[in-house]
């Protein structure tokens, strides 16, 4: 029975004696004590995140999503200006203001006729 619980600590007992490992935790927390506040916070999350496979999952998601409406919304300005600093657009827009939403629509679709003719 004693060579059975020596056997099952013995690996244990030799690891914590091992120099090279007691050596590699100590510059290990030496290196995370001589980290900024910040660098500290980041270190944490990026350990917390790569930990575990659904967390990397839903990290890459999350970035993937967040690229998807930057761009989008990237997108919806550049048509929004280039309709603004069109010509076709801004004549139909001074036709038609100040008139009535269907008056606006027809002369929208008069404008759109006469420039494709």
């Amino acid at each position: 029975e004693s060579g059975e619980v020596e056997g099952k600590y013995k690996p244990l007992y030799e690891e914590g004696m091992n120099p090279f490992q007691k050596f590699r935790m100590k510059e290990k927390a030496r290196q995370y004590a001589e980290l900024s506040v910040p660098e500290r916070i980041t270190f944490n999350l990026s350990s917390f995140f790569l930990s575990n496979a659904l967390y990397r999952k839903f990290l890459f998601f999350y970035m993937v999503m967040l690229h998807v409406l930057v761009f989008t919304t990237v997108y919806s300005f550049a048509l929004m200006s280039n309709k603004a600093s069109c010509p076709r657009f801004i004549a139909v827009d001074a036709a038609t203001a100040g008139t009535a939403p269907s008056v606006a629509v027809a002369a929208a679709a008069a404008a759109a006729a006469s420039a494709a003719s």
